[in-house]
C-alpha cells in the first residue's frame, strides 16, 4: 500500500479499507485529522512564513543587483581614484615646471596614494558580495526547509528528525530563482527522464529511513473487551501507528485485508 495522501481526487486511488478515513471536501477527499499533528503549520502561518522568506530574499537580490551594477564602474577605473588621480597629476606637472629631475620618485608615491584610496572601495565590495551571497544561500535554505518540512511531516515525518532528512535532500535537491528542483542528475523513477519529485524521494525515503517517521509497534492477539469497549476478533494482531514505510509492505497489506491484522492509531480520528 502506497502512504496515504491528505488529499486525493477519487476514493477509487486509495486501497478499499482506509477509504473510511476519507470526507469529501471541496470536490475532493481529505483525509480525517481529529487534531493538528506535532510540527504541523496551517496553511496561513506558512502563508505568512513564506512572505517573509520571499522578502527576504527579494531584499538580498536588491542588493546583489546594487553590486553588480557597481562592477562596470570599478572596471573602467580599474585601481585608480579619479579625484585623487586628477590631483595628482596637477601636482607632478607643477614638480616638473619647479625643476625635479626624478619623476618616477614622484610617480611611486602616486600610485601608492591611490592604491590607499582604492583599496577601502575594493573591501566594501568585496564584503558587500560576500554578505548578500550569504544572505541569498539562507534564504534559499529557508525555502526549502519549508517545503520538505511541510511535504515530510505530512508524509508521518517526525518534526525532531526534519535537520536529518533536510541535510540529505541537499545532495538530492537545489534552489534555483527560488524554487526547489531536483539536482540536474536526478531522475524520476516513477517517470523516466522528468526530474525527480520531492514526494517520490520521501517515499524511498522512508523505506530505507524508517526511525524517522511516527512510532509504530505491533502487538499479540488483541484483547477480547476492555476499557475501551472495543472488541477484536479471537488470533487478531495489532500494528500501532504504522508508518507509510509499512503501510506500503505487500505482506502488512495482505493480512490488513484478510482481516488477521488490525491497524490502530494513537489519533483518534483515525479507527
Amino acid at each position: 500500500m502506497p502512504p496515504l495522501s491528505p488529499v486525493i481526487d477519487t476514493l477509487e486511488s486509495v486501497p478499499e479499507p482506509v477509504r473510511q478515513y476519507y470526507e469529501a471536501r471541496d470536490g475532493k477527499f481529505a483525509l480525517t485529522l481529529s487534531a493538528t499533528p506535532p510540527g504541523f503549520v496551517t496553511a496561513a502561518d506558512l502563508a505568512a512564513a513564506n512572505g517573509k522568506v520571499v522578502e527576504f530574499r527579494n531584499n538580498n537580490v536588491a542588493l546583489l543587483k546594487e553590486v553588480e551594477e557597481l562592477r562596470p564602474i570599478k572596471t573602467a577605473v580599474g585601481d585608480l581614484d579619479i579625484p585623487a588621480a586628477k590631483k595628482a597629476v596637477v601636482e607632478l606637472e607643477a614638480l616638473k615646471k619647479t625643476g625635479v629631475t626624478k619623476p618616477d620618485d614622484i610617480t611611486t608615491q602616486i600610485q601608492a596614494a591611490v592604491a590607499a584610496a582604492v583599496k577601502p572601495l575594493q573591501e566594501t565590495i568585496q564584503t558587500t558580495q560576500q554578505t548578500a551571497a550569504a544572505n541569498l544561500k539562507r534564504a534559499d535554505d529557508a525555502v526549502f526547509r519549508s517545503q520538505l518540512g511541510e511535504k515530510f511531516v505530512k508524509a508521518g515525518g517526525k518534526p525532531a528528525a526534519l535537520d536529518f532528512v533536510f541535510g540529505q535532500a541537499q545532495s538530492v535537491f537545489e534552489v534555483k530563482d527560488g524554487i526547489v528542483k531536483a539536482q540536474p542528475t536526478k531522475f524520476s523513477s516513477e517517470k523516466p527522464g522528468e526530474p525527480l519529485g520531492m514526494d517520490e524521494w520521501l517515499v524511498g525515503f522512508a523505506k530505507s529511513n524508517d526511525f524517522a517517521f511516527g512510532p509504530s509497534t505491533g502487538s499479540g492477539a488483541a484483547p477480547q473487551g476492555g476499557g475501551t469497549g472495543t472488541t477484536h476478533p479471537a488470533g487478531q494482531l495489532v500494528l500501532k501507528d504504522p508508518t507509510p514505510s509499512q503501510l506500503g509492505d505487500p505482506k502488512i497489506a495482505k493480512q490488513i485485508r484478510e482481516g488477521t491484522l488490525r491497524v490502530e492509531h494513537s489519533n483518534s480520528a483515525l479507527p
